[in-house]
């Protein structure tokens, strides 16, 4: 009777640890693998969408839905998305889900959307997207360049009138524009940078006068730029009240004209040894288009470049 009882003991225990086990590595996980929004001014229409794959093929998704936020990270509405279709293969099952709602008074603003979903479990999954401007305007608006800055550092927005070269070593010259469009920042098409100098400025290597060689007399503002460096602006980042940041950075020669190396030794291309770092004021001057070919200019922001 007593090696009976240990037997159905054992049994019982091996039974209930196979158990925990098979619970254990049979959880699921689920991963957002694209997500999309927009809105329609002329429709009024927010369009919501997500892929979500199953990645270990086990639970299925019990519900799918969306939270709008504003700049203010203020949750503005919720919406459920409803399935549309759904991609198998051998590795992962993916599961389409979207939306259309509209909407007649949204606000112009910059929204990011949380996508939740939960599974049959109750496990739930999220992904926070990108940060997006959404615009009711229709009519062409002009752009407008409402401040900019010129700095040592990226992250510094501060004015610089003077540039310090290094004596051996490439420096950079970081160069941001704030800009508002009440069409959104995909109705920017292009932001771009000219510059101009004359003879009146030392812009060369030597302290002789140069007003009689052309190369160093740039008296309108020109465009330099080249396919390896175009001279034009990226989108960076959304700022305070709907404002589009756009920057670039323009690397400043050495005084010894030294050429620019990448991480492997290769000198860049139009980088090359020079024999010396130009010194010298130069004027900038800021245009932003939008797809309406509407622009705003700023011009003449100088900076004198100087000797370490």
């Amino acid at each position: 009777m007593k090696k009976l009882f240990i037997f159905i003991f054992i049994i019982t225990f091996l039974g209930n640890c196979t158990k925990e086990i098979i619970s254990s590595t049979n959880t699921s996980k689920f991963s957002f693998s694209s997500t999309y929004f927009d809105y329609n001014p002329y429709s009024n229409e927010l369009y919501l969408y997500a892929e979500i794959e199953n990645v270990t093929l086990t639970n299925n998704i019990d519900s799918v839905w969306a939270e709008l936020f504003n700049s203010d990270n203020s949750k503005i509405n919720d919406y459920q998305l409803m399935p549309s279709q759904s991609a198998n293969d051998q590795l992962t099952i993916l599961n389409i889900y979207s939306i259309k709602d509209t909407i007649y008074d949204l606000q112009s603003d910059v929204y990011s959307v949380l996508f939740k979903m939960k599974n049959e479990l109750g496990n739930l999954f999220s992904k926070r997207s990108d940060k997006k401007d959404l615009t009711m305007n229709t009519d062409p608006t002009v752009p407008q360049i409402i401040d900019y800055s010129i700095s040592y550092s990226i992250n510094d927005t501060s004015k610089l009138d003077t540039f310090i070269l290094g004596s051996s070593e490439w420096k950079e010259l970081y160069i941001k524009l704030y800009v508002v469009d009440e069409n959104g920042s995909g109705d920017i098409s292009k932001v771009k940078y000219k510059v101009k100098r004359s003879c009146q400025f030392l812009y060369s290597c030597s302290d002789n006068d140069i007003c009689s060689d052309p190369e160093y007399q740039i008296e309108d503002y020109k465009d330099l730029g080249d396919s390896n460096t175009p001279w034009e602006f990226i989108f960076e980042n959304f700022g305070a009240n709907n404002i589009f940041i756009y920057s670039t950075l323009i690397r400043m020669r050495p005084e010894n004209g030294a050429a620019l190396y990448d991480d492997e030794g290769n000198i860049q291309p139009g980088y090359e040894e020079t024999s010396c770092g130009k010194t010298g004021t130069v004027s900038f001057q800021f245009i932003v288009t939008d797809q309406s070919d509407l622009t705003d200019v700023i011009e003449d922001i100088h900076i004198e470049i100087i000797k370490p």
